[in-house]
């Protein structure tokens, strides 16, 4: 399984 993990303007988020 993969994570997919996003930075936006200092906030982690996470998809899928």
């Amino acid at each position: 399984m993969e994570d997919c993990i996003y930075y936006y303007n200092n906030k982690r988020i996470k998809e899928n």
